[in-house]
């Protein structure tokens, strides 16, 4: 899916300048040193990105501690993307910027 002005979808204005996007997650392996690979790692569909987002909210707001949760879990997810089916990657996409 495309977002805003034909960039790929999957990430917030502040993903977007980092370099980052959140794709659907089912099974990680991992391959080396901060490499993994991602099965599906296809669009989350706003359904799921409601449940994140939702979620992500909720446990902001009245359960603060929850976000620290990317210090101890495996691959730095938080709760909420593991129960929302979903990782934050690295964004292999590039503006095309005529500087």
């Amino acid at each position: 899916h495309r977002g805003p002005l034909g960039i790929p979808g999957g990430a917030t204005p502040g993903k977007l300048i980092m370099g980052l996007k959140i794709v659907k997650c089912t099974h990680i392996v991992p391959l080396g040193i901060n490499r993994v690979q991602v099965t599906p790692a296809a669009d989350m569909g706003f359904g799921w990105a409601l449940v994140r987002s939702v979620l992500k909210n909720f446990s902001l707001a009245f359960f603060f501690p929850v976000c620290f949760s990317l210090m101890f879990l495996p691959y730095s997810r938080t709760i909420y993307d593991i129960m929302s089916r979903s990782i934050v990657v690295e964004n292999n996409y590039r503006f095309n910027r005529n500087i």
